[in-house]
């Protein structure tokens, strides 16, 4: 997808957001789309990819009598008023009526949500029922999931019209704990420790938006949007409502936090069809061998394969659990210049894996080598080769 993006004509007003094989094209002429459209289909054909027109939409706000008929690869592609685009909806809707309590939005999550929770009801409800941790649990992993998932374009609306979306979790939380009516909602929070809905909703964003601002070369649109917004004297940036209203709420998150979010160095890396194959070895020892030998089958392994390495740097790397269930990884070499100053590991998620702890030390030093192009040995002394 990257090869088949690099291939398109830079157009003013016209952008592509992609995200894996999802691709949306936004422009603000019918004659730069159908242009998009015809250079789109010429960069796929020519990386081998066959596109489908009959599953790609037109989706305008304009009234589709106005607007021509697109073409792309000699098909028609046929215009909608709505469609789900990573799914999270996307409508022409009206102003909604006073009648109408939920959102649309709100009551399509709703609609997606109440089906996952009825197998949770049915597992709690029963003699031998799961436990209040594990009823949390499968909440967070099928419900709330859904509503991390969508938390942009939830954000984007009034807390008021999301609080349908609290009265369920409340709903939820008051299940699973057994909690009769008069329960106070603080103490339904406290006990399976789930802060508030809405208020995740926001720290979800913020967090995202704080990432952005770090790292501006996986979201440059956004991160510029968000740093021209955050500068009072900056002029404003041109925005379409909705994303109005989301830099609006993510900018007064950030002005309330009043922190200071630093750009990382930029260091390119090689597009993914570029980098080198490493090739692995293993030692043929076991821990049931002497420690002696073990050392020297290790040494010798080691000699052997620098042999056929042209000045090869070697890394030694290690990851590791803790009993507490705190995970790390860390990687030294005595021959490579040290990054940022020194030598040092980097904690990883709680109850990790060993074989991910030592995978993330693998991938951190072939990382540092691609990073500065140079030859090397990553040295682990994890028997990875028998796991899966």
């Amino acid at each position: 997808m990257h090869r088949v993006l690099s291939l398109l004509p830079a157009i003013p007003g016209t952008t592509v957001t992609c995200y894996a094989d999802d691709v949306c094209i936004h422009s603000t002429t019918p004659q730069d789309l159908q242009h998009v459209l015809q250079e789109f289909y010429r960069s796929c054909t020519s990386c081998g990819l066959i596109l489908s027109p009959e599953k790609s939409r037109i989706f305008s706000a304009r009234n589709l009598q106005d607007l021509p008929v697109f073409i792309m690869g000699g098909n028609i592609i046929p215009h909608c008023t709505q469609y789900t685009y990573l799914g999270a909806p996307v409508r022409i809707t009206p102003a909604i009526p006073a009648r109408q309590r939920i959102h649309p939005i709100v009551k399509n999550l709703l609609d997606q949500l109440e089906p996952r929770f009825t197998p949770i009801k049915w597992l709690a409800t029963r003699a031998t029922g799961i436990s209040i941790p594990v009823a949390r649990t499968l909440y967070i992993l099928f419900l709330r999931s859904v509503v991390d998932y969508l938390s942009p374009a939830l954000i984007q609306l009034p807390r008021q019209v999301l609080q349908p979306l609290e009265q369920f979790q409340n709903r939820v939380m008051r299940f699973i704990l057994g909690c009769p009516p008069s329960t106070r909602i603080v103490n339904m929070q406290t006990e399976p420790m789930l802060p508030p809905l809405i208020e995740r909703i926001y720290a979800n964003v913020t967090l995202f938006s704080v990432k952005c601002l770090h790292s501006p070369q996986f979201t440059p649109n956004f991160s510029a949007v968000l740093r021209a917004s955050l500068d009072e004297d900056a002029p404003r940036p041109q925005l379409r409502p909705g994303g109005h209203n989301l830099v609006m709420v993510v900018c007064e998150n950030l002005r309330h936090l009043d922190i200071g979010v630093p750009e990382q160095a930029v260091i390119q890396d090689l597009p993914p069809w570029q980098v080198p194959i490493p090739a692995v070895t293993f030692t043929p020892t076991s821990k049931d061998a002497h420690p002696s030998l073990q050392k020297q089958l290790v040494l010798e392994t080691i000699a052997k394969v620098s042999i056929s390495v042209p000045a090869g740097h070697h890394i030694y790397v290690d990851g590791s659990v803790q009993a507490d269930g705190s995970a790390a990884c860390a990687m030294f070499s005595p021959t490579l210049e040290t990054p940022e100053g020194r030598w040092h590991g980097r904690r990883l998620r709680n109850s990790s894996s060993s074989t991910y702890c030592e995978l993330q030390g693998i991938w951190d030093a072939v990382t540092l080598l691609v990073r500065r192009n140079v030859n090397g040995l990553v040295i682990c002394d994890s028997n990875l080769h028998s796991r899966h």
